[in-house]
């Protein structure tokens, strides 16, 4: 990567160096006007798809929209093992709300964020996003999952949580199986999708298959564990 001779590259200019030399044509920019494109809007190209996990997206995006439009109070779920990329989900789908125009509000975890949340509780304008809500503790969880019963409208909350073969909050699944809550569980990638999370990251098709394939016979398919080796 041109990065590692000069740390001073931007990273979106990194990647669109690393795909202009790629070693095969059609993993390369097709026209010119591609690339100025790339050029152009440096938040697209720095933020690849999230392999394999589109349809939970595209299923959070359009929860988003609907609420924007008729501010109904709910919940929406990301559902996953540890390692299989609950917090990257999270993390776009507060980008799409901002770039969106929802007012949202992105709240730690703890007692604090807790309260926060509770108070936007009835906002029906904005959008809560709350990564690994199983940190928080019963009580918060039980009143969190009480306000989202109340009333029709208001708030949409957006969490993250461990799956039920993991030590899940036995609180969090008063929120999860409510009738107002809609469920995104992250699946494992396939080799493919590893193999292409893979070549996103500047890795040639060779070397990306051949690694892929280890990885994802070692840790079956969980992308967090394959790109921290």
């Amino acid at each position: 990567k041109p990065s590692l001779l000069d740390s001073a590259i931007p990273v979106h200019l990194d990647m669109i160096c690393m795909k202009l030399i790629r070693k095969s044509p059609d993993e390369r920019f097709s026209t010119a006007k591609d690339v100025i494109e790339a050029l152009n809007d440096k938040d697209a190209f720095t933020q690849p798809a999230l392999q394999g996990r589109e349809s939970i997206i595209a299923q959070g995006r359009e929860l988003i929209l609907k609420h924007k439009k008729e501010g109904f109070r709910g919940a929406f779920a990301v559902i996953g093992p540890a390692g299989s990329g609950r917090t990257a989900v999270l993390s776009r789908l507060n980008q799409m709300a901002e770039k969106l125009a929802v007012k949202n509000l992105l709240v730690t975890p703890n007692q604090a964020g807790m309260d926060e949340a509770l108070k936007a509780i009835n906002d029906s304008d904005t959008v809560i996003f709350i990564d690994i809500l199983n940190r928080c503790n019963h009580g918060e969880i039980r009143q969190l999952s009480a306000a989202l019963e109340e009333e029709p409208t208001g708030a949409l909350v957006i969490f993250s949580a461990p799956n039920s073969e993991e030590d899940l909050n036995s609180n969090v699944n008063l929120i999860t199986s409510a009738p107002s809550t809609s469920l995104g569980t992250i699946k494992p990638l396939s080799r493919t999708e590893l193999i292409s999370t893979l070549k996103q990251q500047g890795i040639s098709s060779g070397a990306a298959a051949l690694i892929g394939r280890r990885f994802h016979a070692e840790f079956g398919g969980l992308p967090k564990p394959s790109m921290e080796q």
